[in-house]
């Protein structure tokens, strides 16, 4: 996930056994308040859902 916002940046990333997804609520939140928003998916940790 990529949500870019204002000059400021923010990194959200998953625990070991997490995903993007286990955090999608704070990237949102930050999103919402204008941030720009990375959330990598991390290698081996979940699928990639091709769009």
């Amino acid at each position: 996930m990529e949500v870019v916002g204002n000059e400021i940046g923010v990194l959200v990333v998953h625990g070991f056994i997490g995903s993007p997804q286990s955090m999608r609520h704070l990237a949102e939140a930050y999103k919402e308040q204008g941030y720009t928003v990375k959330m990598p998916l991390l290698k081996g940790m979940g699928l990639l859902r091709k769009i």
